[in-house]
């Protein structure tokens, strides 16, 4: 774990960069991200029409391919396609609902701030919760990493911060799913590294759960999930355990398995 020290260092850091978060939406996959969030927060709805026609009209991701695809389209039931997952919405709701008080704050005292979901207050929102799960990415990355190698963690999470995509997802194209996700996996491996010394149902629930999340964030970094259940399947064959009894065994090993396969469902 980081002393108070290095995490108020990190912190600081942290604060001192944020003026370089560009807080813009100009990509396609962008657009589709932030829609299911202003969807469901101001229609109540996964129908993005009216969405993608806003940032088209407003020539944000306007070109002849984003029309066909996005304004032409239609999946089976009659909806305009998207592309991306609910995970990133679901993480970025906290800061949307503070941009949102923002935005409505501003109205209420007359400065020129639409309460549409679409204003700067909204895309700003989302541009800085992902710098901060991109931050809290770092975090845990040198939390895990420590528990692993030990305190010589702390610069290879610097390095890791300066010198990796996360940088540039972070304050360059922040509302793209990468710093979500890189988030989501890094909570993902934190929580396998507790649950591993015990394997607990408890822990094995908490453990799906925070696999679910990884999955909605973006699908491909399900294949993460595999990681954990080998090591509990080495766990439970392990010479440790193998002597005791065969109902015993298998109480160790269903119980957690059990739990972990519901949580994770329930979750997705």
């Amino acid at each position: 774990m980081l002393s108070r020290r290095e995490l108020a260092v990190l912190v600081l850091l942290f604060v001192c960069s944020l003026p370089a978060v560009t807080a813009r939406l100009y990509s396609s996959d962008e657009v589709e991200y932030f829609s299911y969030l202003r969807s469901l927060w101001f229609d109540h709805d996964v129908s993005f029409e009216n969405e993608y026609q806003y940032f088209y009209d407003h020539q944000i991701a306007q070109s002849p391919d984003f029309h066909q695809t996005f304004l032409e389209l239609t999946t089976p039931a009659g909806r305009r396609i998207n592309y991306a997952t609910i995970g990133c919405a679901i993480l970025w709701a906290p800061f949307y609902a503070a941009g949102d008080a923002v935005a409505r704050g501003a109205h209420a005292a007359g400065r020129d701030v639409a309460v549409n979901g679409y204003s700067q207050p909204y895309v700003s929102a989302v541009a800085y919760g992902s710098a901060f799960y991109g931050f809290a990415t770092i975090v845990l990355g040198i939390g895990a990493a420590r528990r692993l190698v030990g305190t010589r963690a702390l610069g290879s999470g610097l390095i890791v911060w300066a010198g990796t995509p996360i940088l540039f997802y972070m304050y360059i194209a922040p509302p793209f799913s990468h710093a979500c996700s890189a988030f989501a996996v890094a909570l993902f491996v934190t929580i396998w590294l507790h649950v591993r010394e015990t394997w607990t149902a408890r822990g094995a629930a908490l453990l799906g759960l925070s696999g679910a999340l990884v999955a909605m964030v973006r699908e491909q970094d399900v294949f993460f999930t595999v990681a954990p259940a080998l090591d509990f399947l080495l766990t439970i064959s392990s010479s440790r355990i193998s002597g005791r009894p065969v109902a015993e065994r298998l109480r160790r090993a269903l119980a957690p398995a059990a739990a972990g396969c519901a949580a994770f469902a329930a979750g997705y």
